[in-house]
């Protein structure tokens, strides 16, 4: 029974991961040392942001159980459009802070 609830509490934290870090939800090219490195990468800016980020949106949806990304079944308004990607003042801001701070 012990088994059981480690494998699933490990597939909650895998779950939390591929959530916040794209490169875990595709395969993976890299070799086993390069791929150990990536993912341990991940679980410390991960626990980092946990710590410093206390009302962090992915945290709380993981808790609830839902997906990132999962939408109101009620809601049938079609998906926005992102046409272009860019730096915005606030996260610039948020980058840098984080950045002196550490």
């Amino acid at each position: 029974m012990r088994h059981a609830k480690a494998k699933n509490i490990i597939e909650t934290c895998f779950g939390a991961l591929k959530q916040r870090w794209a490169v875990l939800r595709s395969p993976c090219f890299y070799d086993v040392k390069m791929t150990t490195l990536i993912i341990i990468a991940c679980v410390v800016l991960h626990n980092f942001l946990t710590m410093e980020v206390p009302d962090d949106l992915l945290d709380t949806m993981v808790v609830e159980g839902q997906e990132l990304g999962a939408e109101d079944d009620a809601s049938n308004e079609p998906p926005e459009v992102i046409n272009q990607v860019g730096p915005t003042d606030a996260w610039t801001a948020f980058r840098n802070n984080l950045a002196i701070d550490m």
